[in-house]
């Protein structure tokens, strides 16, 4: 927990290395899958803990892969964010949510 205090705040950039998917960051309507309504709360825990790692104006990567995309990144642009995809409309997309103001 001490270790963990420390780094607040302390880094430009946080990569998701699929610790997300693996916790539930999954919709998939067409293929009926929506693992992340039944794990709302645990999933906003766990991307603020990834945002309050972040400077100000420190950038959060993801890749995002679902239909709707649209609803899984909301989970993130729930913080104070600006969200830039950095791909194509269909199939995985690498999110950068770029942090506006310090997650306490």
């Amino acid at each position: 927990q001490v270790l963990a205090n420390s780094l607040l705040g302390s880094f430009d950039v946080v990569a998701d290395a699929g610790e997300l998917c693996s916790a539930g960051f999954v919709m998939d309507l067409a293929r009926f899958r929506w693992d992340a309504l039944a794990k709302v709360e645990e999933l906003l825990r766990l991307i603020a803990s990834s945002l309050m790692l972040l400077r100000s104006d420190g950038r959060f990567l993801v890749l995002v892969d679902g239909q709707p995309r649209e609803f899984l990144v909301s989970f993130v642009s729930a913080f104070p964010v600006e969200v830039r995809a950095q791909g194509r409309e269909d199939g995985p997309c690498l999110f950068e949510f770029k942090l506006s103001e310090p997650v306490t």
